[in-house]
């Protein structure tokens, strides 16, 4: 069995796999995370190895703290222990995000063809996946949750109000035209983003979305393929078979 831990800003993505199929999975918020919640008593045991990918340097510490006390083995980390195995053609391929790597390798597999990749979690991402597998680059957007807070500390009158999908466009008060702006700018953004990298790639890519955002957007941006939950995970399981073969 594999382990797979995405740590991200918002949130810890946990996966315990058997080769490739996912048996068990945690979400849980890295802010007030409790690392009993982890859940790998009954799996220890069976584990071959943890993979560990991050892009929260200071909740990963926290993590691996933990590990070193709990399990004899150390974790495998992206991307000093293990290659993502994708030709990266960007100006600087170390800085990319691990994260957005990984959703490239699982998506790719998927379609074996041109490919955009939506992330929508603290930041939105829309990355470019060309059909010979190559990761082109991509947009680093504000998340929804993100653009609350921002809102909100950036202004002196101004809530801080609950993400959710309005029924409406005109808000009758204040929070209604704030969850208005936010939740329908968001569709806008997503939709004219997805077209202008579908220009420029060419040809009908597949677009396929994944972050804890992507279902509650997924009806009204229209334009993704399909939504994939677990798919830096899976990414993480895929370049870790690679690496062994």
């Amino acid at each position: 069995m594999l382990v797979a831990l995405d740590i991200g800003n918002t949130n810890i993505h946990l996966g315990v796999f058997q080769e490739r199929r996912l048996l068990f999975h945690k979400v849980m918020r890295a802010e007030e995370v409790d690392l009993e919640e982890l859940a790998l008593g009954s799996y220890l045991p069976l584990i071959s190895e943890i993979l560990l990918a991050s892009v929260n340097p200071k909740v990963e510490d926290v993590f691996c703290t933990w590990l070193e006390k709990n399990y004899p083995k150390k974790p495998l980390k992206f991307p000093g222990d293990i290659r993502v195995p994708i030709p990266v053609l960007v100006r600087e391929p170390h800085k990319v995000g691990i994260d957005r790597l990984l959703n490239a390798v699982a998506a790719y597999e998927k379609t074996r063809g041109t490919t955009i990749v939506v992330d929508m979690g603290t930041a939105i991402t829309v990355d470019a996946v060309s059909e010979r597998g190559e990761f082109l680059g991509g947009i680093i957007a504000p998340g929804l949750e993100s653009s609350v807070k921002a809102l909100h500390l950036r202004t002196a009158l101004l809530p801080e109000v609950t993400p959710e999908r309005p029924d409406y466009y005109i808000g009758k008060d204040t929070v209604e035209a704030i969850t208005s702006g936010l939740y329908w700018g968001t569709v806008g953004m997503v939709e004219r983003l997805i077209k202008g990298v579908k220009k420029e790639v060419g040809g009908e890519p597949r677009v396929i979305a994944t972050g804890g955002d992507a279902s509650l957007f997924a009806a009204d941006v229209g334009l993704f393929h399909e939504v994939i939950p677990h798919l830096t995970l899976e990414g993480m399981v895929l370049a870790y078979k690679n690496s062994r073969q």
